[in-house]
């Protein structure tokens, strides 16, 4: 009996054991089962993310189409303008008739077989103006001139003579809006730009921390095209058209950016993501990427297409209050109070140049087409010009 009772203690023990064996197998097994619920529900969320994004690359197809074959009749256009240049070289349109430099010794000035009119700069070559002189090609060798003060004079054999000025000036086209008349611009403007044909005008306003409005308006004619209304809830600081000059995109003191579409007069798209008021706005030359710019102290790039944040770019130590694409690249230019512009890959958001302006609050910038120059504004009245690629300071005037 003592032996019985031994060994069922034993046989009670191991089974103990294998019980706390199963136990922990089976704890084992739901632990797992768990990680691969987690695993699955993971994958499942990688594979919606997956479809909805194919679905936005499937509908955004036939735009990208549109965008090639308009791309692929400029560069048709673009070429036959080259050919038509290649061919004007190569014959003798460029042929020099008279060479005359001013009192000053400041400007060169040129007659040509194409009986075109030509001035430069005479320390850097550069080009500066092109008129198109009425000289009489079968006299064309006979032709002289010279300088009369700021104006150029063109003379010859029996030919009249023709006086170009070359004194720049401005006067008054037109007023759009009267201070007295709230119903075309209700306040102050805080933001304008062109349209790249030069054919309208966007403009920005609203009354501060109650309504931010843009306006487009015709060049030629003053009148009104399109009235978005109050899109904003505060003031309106930053505009600009699309390269191609149907989205116009906006940015307020309200934190955010709109996209306007100009022929149907709605905000296609609203971007938020910026904490502070949003200064600046800049178009990628592919109509498909958007730069803002914010006294958060953050560039962020846009996805037109999706709305969505590509990145964000930090660092700076005060505001950012102006924005540039440089020619048809990914880099991008950006003016800040601190008294720097930088430049950056907009691809990556690596940091590629710095540009010091000793501390001047920087208001503006602009880049040349070429994008080989940058030049600068701010609060000290001094612009700045500088060689973008090595980011050498070339003048400065003040």
């Amino acid at each position: 009996a003592a032996k019985t009772i031994t060994d069922s203690r034993a046989a009670i023990e191991n089974g103990n054991k294998e019980l706390e064996g199963l136990k922990k197998d089976l704890t084992k097994t739901e632990e797992e089962k768990i990680k691969s619920e987690a695993d699955l529900a993971k994958r499942q969320q990688a594979f919606d993310t997956a479809k909805e994004a194919q679905k936005r690359a499937e509908s955004a197809i036939p735009r990208h189409k549109e965008i090639i074959e308009s791309e692929d009749r400029e560069k048709q256009r673009l070429t036959q303008e080259l050919e038509t240049v290649k061919n004007s070289l190569a014959g003798n349109s460029q042929r020099v008739v008279s060479i005359s430099i001013n009192d000053a010794r400041q400007w060169l000035a040129t007659t040509h077989v194409d009986q075109s009119l030509r001035i430069y700069d005479l320390k850097t070559g550069t080009p500066l103006m092109r008129f198109s002189a009425a000289i009489d090609p079968a006299k064309i060798t006979s032709i002289g001139m010279c300088w009369l003060n700021s104006e150029v004079l063109v003379f010859g054999n029996q030919q009249a003579t023709q006086a170009w000025s070359t004194g720049y000036g401005w006067a008054l086209e037109k007023t759009i809006g009267s201070p007295d008349d709230p119903s075309v611009l209700s306040d102050r403007i805080t933001a304008m730009d062109f349209r790249l044909d030069g054919l309208s005008i966007a403009v920005g306003s609203g009354s501060p921390s109650r309504s931010g409005e843009v306006k487009v308006f015709s060049v030629e004619t003053g009148q009104l095209i399109r009235d978005f209304g109050e899109i904003h809830s505060d003031s309106v600081l930053g505009l600009k058209f699309s390269p191609r000059g149907n989205l116009i995109a906006s940015s307020a003191a309200d934190k955010t950016v709109r996209l306007l579409d100009l022929s149907s007069g709605e905000v296609r798209r609203s971007l938020e993501g910026h904490t502070h008021h949003v200064l600046a706005v800049a178009w990628q030359d592919d109509e498909q990427t958007l730069a803002s710019a914010s006294a958060d102290k953050t560039i962020k790039i846009w996805d037109i297409e999706t709305g969505e944040q590509r990145r964000t770019i930090s660092g700076f130590g005060k505001e950012i209050t102006a924005l540039s694409y440089v020619a048809a690249t990914n880099q991008l230019v950006t003016a800040c109070a601190d008294g720097q512009a930088r430049l950056y890959d907009t691809s990556n958001g690596k940091s590629l140049r710095s540009f010091n302006a000793n501390g001047d609050f920087l208001y503006s910038l602009s880049t040349s087409l070429d994008g080989k120059q940058l030049l600068s504004s701010g609060q000290s009245g001094t612009l700045r010009l500088w060689n973008i690629e090595d980011g050498k300071l070339i003048s400065e005037w003040e």
